[in-house]
């Protein structure tokens, strides 16, 4: 019977990867508004004695353009609070920064990343690991193994044989192959069969973005 896995990776939204600082909700017409309306006071301000400028329409002016500004400012705070994480802060990581960390940084960042899931996680040594590069107890008790590669490219069938071969050695019930790179399509379907768990580069970002004031507090 296959062992029902206490967490899979999340579905991947890709509105969400947009960084801080691009506002899908300013409409553009409301900005070149209200450019307009600031050109215009500008311009009432400069020739205060214009008939056709009086102050009358100056002061309207002025009023509308506190009441567009206003509405452009609640517009980017409701962007930043939707682009923020549940832990109240901007996601910062990247697959570019995950592949540009040493693999003993990266084995570290996946690690503090199952703690902030409520997994039990102790990183091994760098050297003679025997296959494990951390080892797991998930939230409810079982013993697991994780694999972790560093890479830019895809991780193949073989790879999971061979971590396959570490599970049943060390009797772990759970297993998880973490890359940031990606997996062939070959990979997945054996993977999938197999009941080992599958992180790539996209699912990782995405966790870090579920998980980011977790982690900080953990590793905090």
């Amino acid at each position: 019977m296959p062992i029902r896995l206490p967490f899979s990776a999340p579905e991947r939204d890709d509105d969400n990867r947009k960084p801080i600082g691009h506002f899908p909700l300013m409409p553009a017409p409301l900005f070149l508004f209200y450019l307009f309306v600031l050109f215009v006071t500008a311009v009432c301000l400069a020739f205060p004695g214009q008939s056709w400028l009086a102050s009358p329409y100056c002061l309207v002016l002025l009023g509308w353009e506190m009441v567009v500004l206003g509405a452009l400012v609640m517009i980017v705070l409701i962007e930043v609070i939707v682009s923020r994480d549940k832990g109240g802060r901007p996601s910062a990581i990247s697959i570019e920064m995950l592949r540009a960390m040493s693999g003993s940084d990266f084995e570290r960042w996946v690690a503090s990343l199952f703690r902030a899931m409520d997994y039990r996680a102790r990183n091994t040594p760098d050297h003679k690991d025997h296959g494990v590069d951390i080892w797991l107890e998930t939230p409810e008790g079982r013993r697991g193994i994780v694999q972790c590669k560093q890479m830019r490219h895809s991780v193949g069938e073989p790879l999971l044989r061979d971590l396959l071969g570490t599970m049943h050695a060390e009797k772990a019930e759970v297993a998880f192959f973490v890359t940031s790179g990606r997996f062939t399509k070959e990979a997945k379907t054996w993977g999938n069969k197999q009941n080992i768990v599958l992180w790539d580069g996209d699912d990782l970002v995405a966790l870090a973005r579920r998980y980011a004031g977790t982690m900080e507090s953990r590793v905090a």
